[in-house]
């Protein structure tokens, strides 16, 4: 049924087009910084405006300002689990978000690309809290199937996608439908062996923070292979750059980046370690 569900070949790219079939262009999408810098390009591509509700100090949403943001909007776009502060959107966060959206009649849009990889917390799909909703899922961040791009649409009960164009589907090529269908069905095994080797290096990373970056800001993320690492100086990746370590600057994650970097820890201990020890030598 290709008016509740719909292939196609990528997260950002279903955005777009649910954007297109649910709202006019000028029109304001509310996101919650900093977040996945993307979203920002995307949506400016869409001929649409992005306007910021920014996440509390613990990563949470602040519904004061998304109230206010979605006042004049028609439509926000969530990352759920949170790119790149990890946390991970509980039920009543989410109903309470519902709520609001349904309050302004904004249709709301949660990219759940990282929901496969998440830690003691369950992951709630935006969809079965809100049946105004849409939810775009994709195997390539859990799978590391980023080269092979495709994803899937959801719409809640109340919502469909009887307005998206159905060539959206022609971007999906049958390799990369093969290796995530594959994914889904058959490698749980190997999903829950990485994500033993991703908690162990989560908790190491935590360490690492605690031991060696005294007043570096830190939350041990709830899901995703990201630490978001606040500095208390601007621009701090061209910093740690000089020391030989890439980190993502976090500056076009929009408001509370500036003095942030993004660093994944999907790596080897060995790396993990001398990469936070430059770090430390930049304090």
């Amino acid at each position: 049924d290709t008016t509740r569900a719909m292939a196609n070949g990528g997260v950002l790219p279903a955005i777009v087009e649910i954007l297109r079939a649910t709202t006019a262009p000028g029109d304001n999408v509310v996101l919650t910084p900093p977040v996945y810098a993307p979203f920002y390009d995307f949506i400016a591509a869409s001929g649409r405006e992005a306007v910021d509700a920014p996440l509390t100090p613990e990563g949470r949403f602040d519904f004061e300002a998304i109230d206010k943001a979605m006042a004049n909007a028609t439509a926000m776009v969530i990352a759920n689990p949170h790119n790149p502060l990890g946390t991970h959107a509980t039920r009543t966060e989410l109903q309470q978000l519902a709520a609001l959206a349904e309050q302004h009649n904004v249709t709301v849009i949660s990219d759940e690309i990282h929901s496969p990889v998440t830690y003691e917390t369950q992951h709630i799909p935006y969809v079965t809290v809100d049946p105004r909703g849409y939810t775009v899922f994709s195997a390539s961040k859990a799978f590391n199937l980023a080269a092979l791009p495709a994803s899937v649409m959801l719409a809640g009960s109340d919502a469909s996608f009887k307005n998206v164009s159905p060539t959206i589907q022609k971007s999906l090529s049958l390799i990369a439908s093969t290796a995530h269908i594959a994914a889904m069905h058959e490698a749980h095994g190997w999903l829950d062996e990485a994500l033993r080797a991703l908690d162990a290096r989560r908790k190491h990373v935590t360490k690492l923070v605690t031991q060696h970056l005294p007043g570096v800001t830190y939350r041990e993320p709830d899901s995703t292979y990201l630490a978001w690492l606040g500095f208390d100086f601007e621009s701090p990746a061209d910093r740690i750059a000089e020391k030989g370590v890439r980190v993502q600057s976090g500056v076009p994650f929009g408001p509370g980046g500036e003095r942030a970097v993004r660093l994944n820890f999907a790596t080897r201990f060995d790396v993990l370690d001398e990469a936070i020890e430059r770090i430390a030598s930049v304090l």
